[in-house]
């Protein structure tokens, strides 16, 4: 049986267009409401990426309208099983806050085979607000017929006081999810 990008088969392919070099794109789901959250000292969240084609990624960025000075950011990306965060694949270089908002862009060299990904953040030290969207309308236009709405929802955990896990410890199922955007490699 002839399969697709993502491995659906190919009477139920959808041919979606490459990313484009230089710019930048919005990782998850296209729908819900753009919101604030404020993660508490140590929880983590964690945000669907898909990836069409084989792509590769030079920078991750997540806006902050609230931090504290000193408090810790840390960003990782980690492997989709089943539907679900898993392994940790790469922990970003971590970046020192500084008070009030601001926005993070961190360099990488990301390139990533076509498939299913998750983009996790943690802020330690103390509380931080993130811009973020709600889980309430997942349109995304991404998924194959086997990776259903509840697979792309935001997953949370908490007490993470060290480096980043090994494997997402999920906790809970998230209502908002932290708006990661991502710059693909010019």
């Amino acid at each position: 049986m002839q399969t697709g990008v993502l491995g659906e088969p190919a009477d139920q392919r959808i041919d979606l267009p490459a990313y484009r070099p230089g710019l930048w794109y919005f990782a998850g789901a296209n729908g819900g409401v753009h919101t604030t959250t404020a993660f508490t000292d140590g929880q983590m969240g964690g945000t669907p990426l898909p990836v069409y084609r084989p792509t590769a990624f030079d920078r991750v960025g997540v806006a902050i309208t609230g931090a504290t000075a000193g408090s810790t950011l840390r960003t990782g990306l980690y492997a989709d099983e089943e539907g679900l965060p898993g392994t940790l694949l790469v922990e970003f270089a971590s970046v020192t806050l500084a008070s009030g908002g601001q926005t993070i862009a961190i360099s990488t060299d990301l390139p990533l085979d076509a498939g299913h990904y998750w983009l996790a953040l943690v802020s330690q030290g103390a509380s931080t607000t993130f811009r973020t969207m709600t889980a309430t309308v997942w349109p995304t236009p991404i998924l194959s017929p086997n990776w259903t709405d509840a697979s792309t929802a935001p997953y949370t955990a908490s007490d993470v006081s060290a480096a980043l896990p090994s494997v997402f410890p999920i906790s809970t199922f998230g209502l908002h999810y932290p708006r990661f955007i991502v710059r693909v490699a010019p």
